[in-house]
């Protein structure tokens, strides 16, 4: 029987392997993205060895490597690729947003319907702490789902990712809450991606909505608590 401690280094040797022979040539032409193409082939590779999964339980079709598979992952790839390293986080911290928030069923639904990276992956404002937005997405209640409306900046992997995880404010009532949100549905906006000052191949937009139906994860007001949870 394989020990967890052998679990780690079979993982951290994968990790490794694959930072050595996948991202050291042509890092440098990778991080003139937008100005030259994304790396689709390494993010379909990431998405493959299961690297978005990590945490994710294995009925999940995760590895279910906990916060110290994901440190350890996340450290090997840092050291050739840091923006990749920022692809898995933010889809990580996506993930553990809502398992915090019990939305297991809605979460496996996005993972069993993935066929490629785009799937895997989960758009998230990675870079900020949603609760300190200042000018929030609106939700309005519609018919037993939410509206919403509103700009969001820096959204990670906005352009890339099929659905993102969205802070919002709820119309009457406090507190901050989390939607998924088809990013390919109707009201949605995205802007040309966000020239950064480094991490450029983990890219990010800016998004506007507009009505924009969406699913409440977990309860409404109850995202800090959801965050913080995935946080500690």
């Amino acid at each position: 029987m394989i020990t967890v401690t052998e679990e780690l280094k079979l993982l951290e040797r994968a990790a490794l392997d694959f930072a050595a022979k996948e991202l050291v040539d042509g890092r440098v032409e990778r991080d003139s993205y937008p100005f030259a193409p994304l790396f689709s082939a390494i993010l379909e590779k990431t998405h493959e060895l299961g690297f978005t999964g990590i945490m994710l339980p294995e009925e999940m079709g995760g590895s279910a490597q906990g916060i110290t598979g994901l440190a350890t992952v996340l450290g090997d790839i840092s050291r050739t690729d840091a923006s990749l390293a920022g692809v898995i986080f933010t889809t990580v911290l996506a993930q553990e947003v809502m398992r915090n928030a019990k939305a297991k069923e809605l979460l496996a639904g996005l993972i069993g319907d993935a066929t490629d990276f785009t799937g895997s992956l989960l758009a998230f404002p990675s870079y900020i702490a949603p609760g300190q937005v200042k000018n929030p997405i609106r939700a309005r209640a519609v018919d037993g789902h939410y509206a919403l409306s509103g700009k969001l900046g820096y959204l990670v992997l906005g352009n890339v990712a099929r659905h993102a995880l969205v802070p919002a404010a709820v119309e009457g009532r406090g507190g901050l809450s989390f939607f998924l949100v088809d990013l390919s549905a109707a009201g949605v906006s995205l802007s040309e991606p966000v020239v950064s000052l480094g991490l450029r191949a983990c890219p990010a937009v800016d998004v506007t909505f507009s009505d924009t139906l969406s699913t409440l994860v977990g309860e409404a007001g109850g995202g800090e608590d959801y965050l913080a949870r995935a946080s500690d």
